[in-house]
């Protein structure tokens, strides 16, 4: 709070009291004054008005947490007695219905660099005996020796100043921090857990009526509105519900927060606080896909608390990370270690079976996938196992168990393109070229990935060369082609179908563009020797053959062509 500048005190408070219907039904309310001497009647008034909305609607609860220097103690006595008359209805209807009274003062008191912690000590215990819970703030010059005795229960608590900025800054800066953590450990600590919601803040400013929609907004000077000239508080709400970029923006402010509050929470005791909130944390950044932030939590967790109570689901999570980091080496030394935490977890057997699919151990994969089904069904992600198993048998040119495992895995999955796809696969590698067709049309028409096209057109084009329909071929191809051009394999069928129809230009063209791909494929320079020849250009044809077989001599079919054109003996 600050004097106003050309607006008035009642003009900010009118604005003010407009936001308690936004609140949440359980609202903390931070009032920041310089000097409470001063500012005591426009914090009362705040006080006065919030008690008031509470009359109004009996399910709200508001914790004011008056936010200033240490006054003298007769001073303090003066504030805090009128406060307690202020809320004493609500402490009665609390003591009636047996429970926590709607509206607390929560003081965090800010001991200046010169304090009398003795003094001190009996401005804390005058708001204990009138139901406050008191909380100190030591700025950066202060010392905070002897502090940590005079906090009497794990509701008070110790805020170190955080440094940058001026001194309202690092308040706003350090509060918001804590915050932030305490918002981390209710979610932390929930029963049945969503996901992480965005921060819930919203910081005014008397003075000019800037609306900041967190702390660190207010930290680098970046208001969302302004209380004295917006429309309605309507447009404000809007305005804070449509700021689309935030969600990244919580995320990181809640990691950053467990960082910038190491000190705070050892002078607390409330480190093993950090570290369920860094295992949580962690946990949503793997929803968020960020594995690399995941990973930093995690790895905070199992480094400095060796003994925590899930060791062997942050173990699988971790592993799970660098699995999706393509690390499988780490991932399998990372699973080692859960297994020994949980010897029963097929969970631990399908993520092995990934790691041997990443590393290309296809027999271990398979074995590792099949552990996994043994040991329990109910675990595991039915349709990702019997998906890896098919493919690790495709890979192993096993067709048939292959396409055994894709037809077990279709039950499972909504989208089907990469199913059927696959099993189109396993039936050209069974040389069942109808089938193969018709689930390559299958895979097409059902809504593949676009970065899936390419791969789904060759495939249909092969099909269409083995059966020497070549024209059909090449319709195809072109497709493929125009879905990813940069893909050798491609131009060198669409070459290879331009030759056998003859169509020897087009098939030069094909093989040009495949060696400027791979300049090092020696058998496309072959392949474009063979067309020079068929169209009697033998002079420009000899070149390629002597490039292709000083690139690779076992060309056999290059020296053929080579020794007939030269005389030359093969």
């Amino acid at each position: 709070m600050d004097r106003g500048d050309g607006h008035s005190s009642h003009e900010f408070q009118k604005y003010y009291t407009g936001l308690f219907p936004y609140l949440d039904i359980s609202a903390d309310i931070y009032l920041i004054a310089e000097d409470m001497a001063r500012d005591f009647p426009r914090v009362r008034e705040t006080i006065k008005q919030s008690a008031l909305f509470l009359k109004r609607y009996s399910f709200y609860r508001i914790n004011i947490h008056p936010v200033h220097p240490l006054p003298s103690e007769d001073l303090l006595k003066g504030i805090y007695n009128d406060f307690f008359q202020i809320v004493s209805p609500f402490n009665r209807e609390g003591y009636l219905h047996q429970s926590v009274s709607r509206i607390m003062i929560l003081p965090i008191l800010v001991a200046e660099e010169k304090y009398d912690v003795n003094a001190l000590n009996r401005c804390l215990d005058f708001l204990r005996d009138r139901l406050m819970v008191p909380s100190i703030y030591i700025p950066g010059d202060a010392s905070s020796s002897g502090i940590k005795g005079i906090v009497r229960s794990d509701k008070e608590r110790i805020y170190l100043e955080l440094t940058g900025g001026n001194k309202l800054e690092r308040l706003m800066n350090t509060l918001g921090v804590h915050s932030v953590f305490d918002e981390l450990m209710t979610w932390a600590n929930a029963p049945v857990k969503g996901s992480l919601r965005g921060c819930p803040s919203i910081i005014l400013i008397e003075k000019d009526g800037s609306i900041y929609n967190c702390f660190k907004s207010a930290s680098s000077k970046q208001p969302v509105s302004n209380l004295y000239s917006m429309n309605s508080l309507s447009e404000l709400h809007m305005t804070l519900e449509s700021d689309g970029d935030k969600w990244n923006n919580c995320l990181n402010c809640a990691a950053e927060s467990l960082s910038l509050m190491k000190d705070t929470l050892r002078i607390n005791d409330r480190e093993k606080e950090a570290f369920s909130i860094s295992f949580h944390l962690g946990m949503e950044l793997v929803k968020q896909e960020d594995y690399k932030s995941a990973l930093e939590h995690f790895d905070r967790v199992l480094t400095e608390h060796a003994d925590f109570e899930d060791m062997g689901n942050i173990l699988l999570s971790k592993a799970l990370c660098h699995l999706r980091r393509n690390e499988n080496e780490k991932a399998m030394v990372t699973l080692e270690e859960a297994e020994r935490h949980m010897p029963s977890s097929a969970m631990i057997y399908y993520y092995k079976g990934l790691c041997e699919f990443g590393l290309r151990d296809y027999i271990e994969a398979i074995d590792r996938l099949q552990d996994a089904l043994k040991m329990g069904y109910d675990q595991l992600p039915l349709g990702d196992v019997y998906f890896y198993t098919g493919l690790s048998h495709i890979n192993l040119e096993e067709y048939g168990d292959g396409l055994a495992m894709m037809n077990h895995a279709e039950e499972f999955f909504a989208e089907k393109s990469p199913l059927y796809y696959y099993m189109g696969l396993c039936y050209f590698g069974m040389r069942d070229l109808d089938a193969a067709l018709d689930y390559l049309k299958r895979a097409l028409a059902s809504r593949p990935q676009k970065e899936d096209l390419s791969s789904i057109y060759f495939y249909l084009g092969l099909c269409y060369k083995e059966m020497g329909r070549y024209g059909d071929a090449l319709l195809a191809l072109k497709r493929a082609r125009d879905t990813e051009e940069g893909r050798k394999d491609i131009h060198n069928l669409m070459g290879y179908c331009y030759f056998k129809l003859k169509e020897y230009d087009n098939a030069i063209q094909s093989f040009m563009r495949t060696v400027e791909i791979d300049p090092n494929s020696a058998i496309d320079y072959a392949n474009i020797g063979v067309n020079l020849r068929e169209k009697g250009e033998i002079e420009k044809a000899i070149p390629m053959f002597k490039k292709a077989l000083s690139m690779d001599p076992t060309i056999g079919f290059a020296r053929k062509h080579l020794a007939e054109i030269t005389k030359e003996p093969s």
